[in-house]
């Protein structure tokens, strides 16, 4: 679904088709989402995916540090149910790094997947982030069971 907006906005849309919002569980559906949003010839976009840092996750007093079990995937909470090795899921280097925006008073905390400049990875962002004109929040990405 494409579309600027936030992960919360992001997950609503999803639900009103019937879907959630959608994991990468396999690589190859990591290269299937990869190829079908680069056809939008996007100068920059990243598309929200599912994953929000559970609250007692975020980052000790240095960057890119996490309370033990909190670990890569450990501190995020899922709700696709499909959604169970994320080996669809490979970080942007140096994430996930839970930054804190002290204008916002947010850490990064929700999941979004690199389609241009830093093809395939995934980062951690601010859950609001897509609302800017200049954002590369380009849309999110939805499932439902086949059938």
């Amino acid at each position: 679904m494409y579309g600027t907006f936030n992960q919360a906005r992001a997950a609503e849309e999803c639900r009103k088709s019937g879907a959630t919002l959608s994991g990468l569980e396999t690589t190859e559906e990591r290269d299937y989402v990869w190829d079908e949003a680069n056809k939008q010839n996007y100068k920059e976009a990243r598309l929200w995916v599912d994953g929000i840092r559970r609250d007692e996750c975020h980052v000790t007093d240095i960057p890119g540090v996490f309370p033990k079990g909190c670990e890569d995937f450990k501190g995020f909470d899922f709700t696709d149910k499909f959604l169970l090795e994320k080996k669809g899921y490979v970080w942007e280097q140096n994430n996930p790094d839970g930054l804190y925006n002290p204008e916002k008073n947010v850490y990064q905390s929700c999941l979004l997947f690199w389609i241009i400049p830093n093809e395939r990875t995934i980062d951690d962002d601010l859950c609001d982030s897509g609302f800017e004109a200049d954002s590369a929040v380009r849309g999110c990405v939805c499932g439902k069971p086949a059938g």
